[in-house]
């Protein structure tokens, strides 16, 4: 729990709470300034726009990558159901084929296109795997200045700094 305090970045702890204790209410509200109240940061804070910014950015993106992935998973899904049926070698000439195929094809590309860079630092990783609710995941996450490894259920550790090396699973 350390690396998610003001050791790491001044903001870092309101959105570790959010996510490990507010995020069913954060959800409810949306992404808005009304995360203030759930956050329980006001305006004597003086940094309370940059709390509530980063805040408000992150319920949008969770949320966001939630429903593309669920919109994708299901376009994957009728993929597979089709093709379960089909043989591998007919498929080059069977238009039905060919329209699911451009249609899956063009899923996977909005949601590449659609996606933020938000998420490609340790934080964003973090708060996309806790947000998923990945309690049986294990993960290891390293760069210059992080190093993280969480295992099932357990609790998470983290030190600095490691190798600059990425693995999860």
């Amino acid at each position: 729990m350390a690396f998610l305090t003001d050791k790491t970045g001044p903001f870092d702890g309101y959105r570790y709470n959010l996510l490990d204790e507010q995020w069913a209410q954060a959800v409810a509200t949306g992404p808005s300034p009304e995360l203030a109240q759930v956050a329980r940061i006001t305006g004597a804070n003086p940094n309370y726009q940059s709390i509530l910014d980063l805040l408000i950015g992150d319920v949008a993106e969770i949320a966001w990558w939630s429903s593309a992935m669920v919109n994708t998973g299901k376009a994957l899904e009728s993929m597979n159901q089709f093709l379960s049926s089909r043989n591998p070698a007919s498929l080059e000439d069977d238009q039905a084929f060919a329209v699911k195929r451009v249609f899956l094809q063009e899923k996977m590309a909005d949601l590449v296109s659609n996606s933020k860079v938000r998420f490609d630092d340790p934080w964003g990783l973090l708060s996309l795997y806790w947000a998923a609710g990945s309690l049986g995941a294990s993960a290891t996450l390293r760069s210059q200045s992080v190093n993280f490894t969480k295992i099932g259920s357990s609790e998470i550790k983290g030190s600095h700094p490691p190798p600059p090396v990425a693995t999860l699973s």
